[in-house]
């Protein structure tokens, strides 16, 4: 069982990172358009 729980941990960490990540490019994205930084805002 603790190698499940760990293993579920590692996978939110990771999660968080990649939504960290689609941020970050969408905002760079963004910027290289000229568009507001300050609307980072993600539409799915």
């Amino acid at each position: 069982l603790g190698h499940v729980r760990a293993r579920g941990r590692v996978h939110a960490r990771a999660q968080v990172f990649l939504a960290l990540c689609l941020r970050l490019v969408v905002a760079i994205t963004n910027y290289e358009r000229g568009d507001n930084p300050g609307s980072t805002v993600i539409t799915v």
